[in-house]
C-alpha cells in the first residue's frame, strides 16, 4: 500500500512538473543527461590512458574496448548537450509509450478485479483516458512539443488519481469480503 501511494504521489509530482515547466523543463532535462554521458566517458577515458601513457605502452587489443566506449558515450552525451529537440521527441514517444501501458495495465487490473467484485464502469474511465492521452501523445506530430508535455501532464495526475482511488477501492472492497467470510465461519461454529 506504501509502494503504491509513494509511486501515485511521484506520478502526480511528476505531472505537476510537467504542467508548471513544459516548455523549459525538457531541453534543460536532456542536456543535464548530456552531461552525465559525457563525465564518465571523460573519467573512463582518462583512468585508461593515464597509466599506459606514464608505462610508455600501446594499447592492447583486448583492451581497446575501453577507450571505444567512453569516446562513444562521450559523443552522445556531447550530441544530446548540444542538440536537446531531437531527444526531446525520442523522450515524448517513450512518454508516451508508457502512458498507453499504464492506462491498459489499470484496464487490466480493473477487469481482473471484475472477476471477483462489482467494479463500477465509472472506474474504466480514467484508465481509458490514460491509454487516449498516451495514444495522442504518440501519434502527435511533435509541431509544439509544450502541447503533449501538458497532456503528459494532465495524463500523469489523472494517473496518480486513478491508481489511489483503485487502490483504496480494491483494498476495501478485499477488507468486506474477509469480513463476510469470517463471519460465515462464525455461523457455523455457532450452529454446531
Amino acid at each position: 500500500m506504501l509502494q503504491l501511494c509513494v509511486r501515485s504521489l511521484t506520478t502526480a509530482a511528476i505531472g505537476i512538473l510537467l504542467l508548471a515547466l513544459r516548455e523549459q523543463a525538457m531541453p534543460f532535462i536532456v542536456m543535464c543527461l548530456g552531461v552525465l554521458f559525457m563525465l564518465p566517458g571523460v573519467f573512463t577515458l582518462a583512468l585508461f590512458l593515464i597509466p599506459k601513457l606514464r608505462r610508455n605502452n600501446g594499447t592492447g587489443s583486448s583492451a581497446v574496448i575501453v577507450p571505444i566506449m567512453a569516446i562513444g558515450s562521450m559523443l552522445l552525451g556531447l550530441w544530446m548537450f548540444i542538440n536537446p529537440a531531437f531527444f526531446v521527441t525520442i523522450i515524448m514517444w517513450v512518454l508516451g509509450a508508457v502512458m498507453v501501458i499504464m492506462g491498459g495495465t489499470q484496464l487490466v487490473s480493473l477487469l481482473m478485479a471484475k472477476r471477483r467484485v462489482k467494479v463500477s464502469l465509472f472506474l474504466f474511465i480514467l484508465p481509458l483516458l490514460i491509454l487516449l492521452t498516451g495514444a495522442i501523445v504518440l501519434f502527435n506530430p511533435f509541431e509544439a512539443a509544450s502541447v503533449p508535455f501538458m497532456i503528459l501532464g494532465v495524463g500523469a495526475i489523472v494517473t496518480a488519481l486513478s491508481d489511489m482511488i483503485n487502490t483504496l477501492f480494491l483494498k476495501f472492497t478485499s477488507r468486506n469480503d474477509r469480513v463476510e467470510v469470517v463471519s460465515e465461519k462464525i455461523e457455523i461454529v455457532d450452529e454446531d
